[in-house]
């Protein structure tokens, strides 16, 4: 155990972790404490873990009224696209975010779930446990499930596979529990010292959480509405004032990462082929820079990469781009997850060609 957090500093390159508390957190949500829990990790071949940092000093409650200074460089601070990234990711954490600011609004106070649904049986047990009657209002986005609970007191007793929202409650916990992603806090909140043992806490804030990130989703959702229509000069309009406001407040960041995602589709729907390829590798690169190589994102940036050049006719360059994204998603999803076997399709075909 001792050994992987020595590594882990090592690869983030932190030389003082006295002030440092660290938590290593398996692929199911599961909490890496002791020596067994890394061999079980490894069991089957190499592991990915989600890794948080937290200061030994963080204090236990927000000052009230206290809307925090977001600086560029603590933009981290905003909604995690590491371990889920996918456009219901983004809109069910939208949806969150302008519930959040009604509640604060109508001086309601409780807890907003972002969950999983293929974890739904653990995520469900944890929800249902969290109030005693039936007030708590669900919303489906296709992967995920938004969950709202208005209480004064809120007990967590399972891992939450997601994020969470704490609007001026006061959270409690009921055994050892995680939340795998991020946990958002506005001013009144109370957290259990537990839990803010695991996971740093984020503090709300109206702008960088709510006001652009909902600027955002209206982008997004007319720029595949355009691209629905075939209107791609409108689609390539709407990406480039995305990527613009995301520059503009997050430097190179990932929501920097998702603009160019969308103009690496819209030009590919344009057949402007080299502006889609240079737009995909623009994100790939900075998608490798920040969040390492193996996660979904990258495959599927991979995938994109190898469809152009497969259109183009450029087939030696195809095919390594659906082999490397094979190779990602086979240690990701499985060897026999669809998205999986699409790339090994194409790696063959391209290589038979």
């Amino acid at each position: 155990m001792e050994h992987l957090k020595k590594q882990i500093f090592q690869v983030v390159e932190r030389t003082h972790v006295d002030d440092l508390l660290i938590t290593i957190i398996g692929e199911k949500g599961d909490l890496i404490e002791i020596d067994e829990s890394v061999a079980h990790s490894f069991k089957n071949g190499p592991a990915h873990f989600t890794v948080q940092f937290q200061s030994r000093e963080s204090g236990s409650k927000m000052k009230e009224d206290d809307q925090p200074t977001i600086e560029k460089e603590n933009i981290s601070k905003t909604l995690d696209f590491r371990k889920h990234w996918n456009k219901y990711w983004r809109r069910s954490n939208a949806e969150a975010a302008k519930t959040v600011e009604q509640m604060m609004h109508n001086k309601e106070k409780g807890l907003i779930v972002v969950v999983l649904n293929k974890n739904m049986n653990d995520n469900l047990y944890s929800i249902l446990a969290l109030a005693n009657d039936n007030k708590i209002k669900k919303k489906k986005f296709e992967d995920y499930c938004m969950y709202v609970i208005k209480r004064k007191v809120v007990v967590l007793k399972a891992a939450i596979d997601g994020n969470i929202y704490v609007v001026d409650c006061k959270l409690e916990c009921d055994g050892l529990v995680n939340v795998t992603t991020q946990i958002f806090v506005t001013s009144k909140a109370i957290v259990d010292e537990r839990l803010k043992q695991f996971i740093y806490l984020i503090p709300w804030n109206t702008k960088i959480h709510h006001d652009i990130p909902l600027q955002f989703q209206e982008l997004e959702d007319n720029a595949e509405e355009c691209r629905r229509q075939r209107l791609f000069d409108e689609s390539v309009a709407y990406s480039q004032k995305y990527v613009q406001i995301a520059s503009d407040n997050f430097e190179f960041y990932h929501y920097v990462i998702i603009g160019y995602y969308f103009l690496g589709m819209a030009y590919h729907d344009k057949k402007e082929y080299e502006k889609a390829v240079e737009y995909y590798e623009n994100a790939l690169t900075i998608r490798k820079k920040i969040f390492g190589s193996t996660n979904i994102f990258n495959a599927d940036l991979h995938w994109n990469l190898g469809l152009v050049f497969m259109t183009v006719e450029k087939t030696e360059i195809s095919n390594k781009y659906f082999e490397e994204a094979w190779k990602i998603y086979s240690i990701v999803l499985g060897e026999w997850n669809i998205e999986t076997l699409q790339a090994k399709r194409k790696m063959i075909f391209t290589t038979n060609q």
